[in-house]
């Protein structure tokens, strides 16, 4: 991995009685799973991934935040599901078919964006106050970039 990666650990207070508000799936997180289960995709976040999401987003009030990947959308509804109206999160997917399914799936959402492109193409619209993406092999070249367009230098990456 190249330097410039600041690893990140995030120690907050959950209140339990709010814990059971996010272990039920929010319409928007079941539509972008049925989707997910229609074309056979198994790549998606799993639901313990997602509401660590829900949890990191619960806690922006205002600010951008950035996905790379968004495959069928599954973990980027978790997001949206705790998004505040200050907050705006943009994601982006290099599959042209799954990047305009998940247009379709946020188009009534006016803080969201979901585009078509090359990870790259997400560092025009920094800075972000931080920044998801999937872990895979071969996936780690350029994260100091990615790492700068971060507000807090914070990115944060999910094993796939």
């Amino acid at each position: 991995m190249e330097s410039g990666f600041s690893p990140c650990f995030i120690i907050a207070s959950v209140n339990l009685k709010t814990m059971t508000s996010i272990t039920e799936m929010a319409p928007v997180v079941q539509q972008a799973e049925s989707l997910a289960a229609q074309l056979e995709f198994t790549q998606s976040s799993l639901p313990e991934v997602g509401r660590l999401l829900h949890v990191l987003t619960s806690h922006i009030t205002q600010g951008q935040i950035g996905e790379i990947g968004s495959g069928c959308g599954v973990g980027a509804a978790w997001i949206v599901s705790a998004l505040r109206p200050d907050s705006t999160f943009i994601t982006i997917e290099s599959d042209r078919q799954l990047a305009k399914l998940v247009q379709q799936l946020f188009a009534d959402k006016f803080n969201v964006r979901a585009l078509l492109g090359d990870w790259r193409d997400l560092l025009t619209y920094a800075p972000f106050v931080f920044v998801i993406c999937r872990w895979r092999k071969g996936k780690t070249q350029g994260t100091s970039n990615i790492n700068k367009c971060s507000q807090t230098r914070r990115l944060f990456c999910i094993e796939t």
